[in-house]
């Protein structure tokens, strides 16, 4: 620390002309400074050539001279870099012609008259690139010399040492090594290279790993951060800077910055956080606008322009969808993960997905998760609770295939059948807990994939249960006010997701349960990300009565083959009603929707009226027997039939009565009646199951 603020005031000539020919003249000099604009230049004279530049910059005494010297220095490193990149170029095209990279061990090339000075930077940026160690060899004659570099806790000079009777010469230490060697033993070497250590994780995975110290929110990136980050300076081998994540966040305003346009450039989140990212290097960026990421980087600040603003530098990305921890590639999990991945190369070659569900409320408990993941810009609602003039442009953009995610459900999407065609550029149909009893109306379209996404009912066990907590880790599932109130009472220690609406926070909550020995959780059965440890569940409680299977998926969507999951019932056959009264208040009969239209027919024929002032009016006409939200439902139907219309104007909706006299006849031509219809359904073969399993 105080060496940097010895060199920020330093009086050696050819230090400050290589500063002032860096541009770092009058800055606070960090350590990364010197380690990627500095050093690479005083180096580049030995790796060039002779060293003797870089010694008479540091000596000498003239300020002239030093200004030639350190432009002499810039132009070599510059020097330096084109011949490195033509050496890296010609290494990875070889790697990849010789089908190294499909092939476990440490990855070996080799060339006549490489450039000897840059090959160890070379090796270090395979090891970037493909995250396995990296020997580059450059051949002088009939006579070698490489250099190579390690990836994670591979020690390379290990493998030098277990061949070294194929070597003239070797030394070095875990991560960086030089060797020399006849050409005549290089076959055996490579092949000998090849087998070593195949047990290695690294070797065999090719995968980079990275170490985390502490998982922020938006929120917490401030400059109050940067402050408490600068007291660690300086960072070094032996001093690293603290690695943050923070997870679910979007990626915007994405370019490319650099000579070669080697690094990506962004922002962040609402709060629009610069962040770069170096050496991204071939990597397509198409897919970072289609759905959200976990990053991993470091807080620092970029002076612009006389400004200081903070800056995240970015050292790793992935999907937000893609869990942190090794999965088995034949789990069930896995299987998820595959398919979101489908879903967003999907959209990323502006092509629709169709997201099909049982009913709309098993849509709403999944869309959270789906917007964390995917982000709510690529979403588009198309069902039966969508108001009218959404509706009709969901339906418009599925007919001209829009690259969007359409959520729809299975009343809807029988209904869309029946009347329009499906546009061509559709490939890919998910269906989520598919409802056999719901299926079946409407022939599948052909010519496009159908992905099943299954409720695993014959995993479920229900049971009785107590309505009080035993020992072990327990999910509370909870879906009114009320029973959470009181079971908050009752375990105030225990984590509480039910009814919050922000997935993060909903994230972290379970995080803590999960950490959390002999705890339990209260949770409403929407989903939620990070992945629930199903084999550390000692039980899952219903302390209300879900309203159909699907409420189990946030659970059960996580179970693999052969395993099961037990769900203890803590209600009685008297909490039923419960749910019935909930869905006649959503979706009321069709008398009851007549008697509204009888008195709307007489109040406001061929007028436009605000609807909440028309709600109003009709429930002091009908003495208080019907509900406003039944009311506003019954024009809604309507709306839906064609007997009124809709017109919005701000925030402001209105509706207008149109010519109708007679009774109606086809309310369940109404796409809201039919997403009604299924949810009763839904709710039938849940309550028909619980009474033959309890007994009730």
């Amino acid at each position: 620390k105080h060496g940097l603020m010895v060199l920020e005031k330093t009086c050696r000539p050819g230090l400050k002309a290589l500063m002032t020919a860096t541009g770092l003249k009058g800055k606070s000099i960090q350590s990364w400074q010197v380690g990627f604009i500095l050093a690479p230049r005083l180096n580049s004279a030995g790796r060039m050539g002779s060293a003797r530049t870089s010694v008479e910059l540091l000596t000498c005494k003239q300020t002239a001279l030093a200004e030639q010297l350190a432009e002499s220095l810039c132009r070599m490193n510059d020097e330096r870099k084109i011949i490195e990149e033509q050496i890296y170029s010609q290494a990875v095209a070889q790697l990849e012609e010789q089908g190294a990279l499909h092939r476990d061990g440490i990855l070996v090339a080799s060339g006549d008259y490489w450039h000897r000075g840059v090959i160890g930077i070379v090796a270090s940026r395979l090891v970037d690139r493909y995250h396995r160690p990296a020997l580059v060899i450059t051949w002088e004659g009939e006579v070698g010399r490489g250099s190579a570099r390690s990836a994670g806790d591979f020690d390379i000079c290990s493998a030098f040492l277990e061949n070294q009777d194929l070597l003239l010469a070797y030394g070095g230490h875990k991560a960086a090594a030089g060797m020399s060697i006849a050409r005549a033993k290089y076959e055996a070497l490579a092949a000998a290279l090849e087998r070593h250590n195949k047990e290695d994780s690294c070797l065999q995975t090719g995968q980079k790993f990275f170490r985390a110290d502490m998982e922020v929110t938006e929120e917490e990136i401030s400059e109050g951060l940067l402050k408490e980050i600068d007291l660690l300076r300086p960072f070094g081998e032996g001093n690293p800077a603290p690695h943050f994540v923070i997870r679910g966040t979007r990626m915007n305003r994405i370019g490319r910055v650099g000579k070669r346009r080697e690094h990506l450039r962004f922002n962040i989140g609402s709060r629009r956080i610069d962040a770069i990212m170096f050496n991204r290097g071939e990597k397509s960026d198409s897919h970072l606008e289609n759905c959200s990421h976990d990053l991993l980087f470091e807080l620092d600040s970029n002076n612009f322009a006389g400004q200081s603003n903070l800056q995240m530098k970015v050292r790793d990305v992935q999907p937000a969808f893609i869990s942190e921890e090794r999965v088995d590639p034949t789990s069930q999990f896995h299987g998820r993960i595959k398919l979101l991945s489908r879903v967003v190369r999907e959209t990323e070659a502006w092509r629709p997905v169709v997201l099909i569900y049982p009913c709309q409320r098993s849509l709403v408990k999944h869309q959270g998760l789906i917007e964390y993941f995917l982000g709510r810009h690529n979403l588009q609602w198309l069902h039966g609770q969508t108001t009218p003039w959404t509706l009709e442009e969901a339906v418009q953009q599925l007919r001209q295939g829009a690259g969007r995610i359409f959520l729809t459900t299975q009343s809807f999407w029988q209904y869309y059948l029946a009347r329009f065609e499906l546009p061509d550029r559709l490939h890919l149909v998910v269906k989520l807990w598919s409802d056999s009893s719901l299926e079946g109306r409407a022939e599948e379209p052909g010519g496009r994939e159908y992905v099943r996404w299954d409720l695993p009912r014959e995993a479920i066990c229900l049971r009785h249960g107590p309505a009080d907590r035993e020992a072990g880790t327990t999910v509370i599932y909870a879906n009114r006010a009320e029973t959470v109130r009181n079971y908050i009472g009752k375990y105030p220690h225990f984590p509480v997701e039910a009814g919050l609406k922000d997935m993060n926070t909903r994230r972290l909550r379970r995080r803590d349960f999960w950490r959390s020995a002999q705890s339990g959780l209260i949770s409403d059965g929407t989903h939620t990300p990070g992945r629930p440890y199903i084999d550390r569940l000692d039980r899952l409680m219903l302390a209300d009565s879900p309203l159909g299977f699907y409420e189990l998926a946030a659970w059960t969507d996580y179970l693999e083959r052969g395993q099961s999951l037990t769900v203890e019932v803590a209600f009685g056959p008297d909490r039923l009603e419960r749910n019935r009264r909930y869905l006649r208040l959503l979706y009321p009969p069709a008398v009851r929707m007549e008697a509204v239209l009888e008195v709307y027919r007489q109040l406001y024929a061929g007028t436009e009226v605000h609807i909440l002032q028309a709600a109003e009016t009709i429930h002091s006409h009908l003495g208080g027997q019907h509900t406003v939200l039944e009311i506003r439902t019954a024009l809604r139907i309507a709306a839906d039939l064609g007997l009124c219309r809709y017109e919005k104007s701000g925030s402001i909706m209105a509706t207008k009565l149109l010519e109708c006299s007679q009774p109606i006849e086809d309310w369940e031509s109404s796409p809201y009646v039919m997403e009604g219809i299924a949810e009763y359904k839904i709710l039938a073969d849940w309550e028909q199951e619980l009474s033959k399993t309890m007994g009730w």
